[in-house]
């Protein structure tokens, strides 16, 4: 399903500031990836007062989409949509289910919707929206937030060295790209032992880390599996 795919997640992180509701790639591909989508013929709102009392008038209001986010669902009215076509309805529900922040982005949205996964990227350029999401300073730092390319060349791998809470590291999520974190708890492990206490002249002095992965989440890893960042200066001098 296009709305559930991996290029669709990643379109629209490039249609608005997900940063600013601390909302990275992964956040959006889960919340699309959850929600169902089902065509009536009509659908019809109702207006009810207190008791239960059904007040709606004899010919009722008929709308495009209905949004049911408890229960993860968006209902296109199929009478409805004909009027301004499927994917430019469910292009409004859409972002009115990931709060309504794509503003005029939502035609883009559509164009993206009508394309195959792998052709969304050409589609969208098509329309202007460029393939690659402008950097945004402001995510510096920011559990979940892509890697600035202003970082990339400080990194480096010191898994022996000593973590501190709230230090700002690097790591590698499930799809390979490289994003921020912040460290929880941090416990050294005995030298010689490694992470499962057994006896490795290989492994000495790791840490075991609890890595704030994104904003309300953590994850346990071993010092071997971040990276820190490097000062400016030593940079320079490199």
């Amino acid at each position: 399903h296009r709305l559930h795919s991996e290029q669709l997640a990643r379109a629209v992180t490039w249609m608005f500031d997900a940063g600013q509701d601390g909302l990275t790639e992964m956040d959006i591909k889960q919340r699309l990836g959850a929600v169902e989508v089902q065509v009536a013929r009509r659908l019809r709102t109702r207006l009810y007062l207190k008791g239960d009392v059904d007040v709606t008038a004899w010919d009722g209001r008929e709308v495009v989409f209905l949004v049911e986010e408890g229960k993860r669902r968006i209902l296109l009215s199929e009478e409805q949509s004909a009027a301004v076509g499927l994917e430019q309805a469910l292009a409004l529900a859409v972002n009115q289910y990931l709060g309504g922040h794509l503003g005029a982005s939502v035609l883009a949205l559509a164009v993206a919707l009508r394309a195959d996964p792998p052709e969304m990227e050409r589609a969208l350029l098509q329309v202007g929206v460029r393939a690659q999401p402008a950097e945004r300073p402001g995510t510096r730092g920011m559990p979940g937030a892509e890697l600035l390319s202003v970082d990339r060349e400080r990194l480096s791998v010191q898994p022996q060295r000593r973590f501190l809470a709230s230090e700002v590291i690097a790591f590698r999520d499930d799809g390979g790209l490289l994003r921020y974190g912040t460290v929880a708890e941090a416990s050294q492990v005995a030298g010689g032992n490694d992470i499962d206490g057994r006896s490795s002249e290989n492994s000495p002095g790791l840490s075991r880390l609890v890595v704030r992965t994104k904003k309300g989440e953590v994850k346990s890893m071993v010092s071997s599996q971040v990276m820190v960042f490097k000062p400016t200066t030593q940079v320079r001098a490199a």
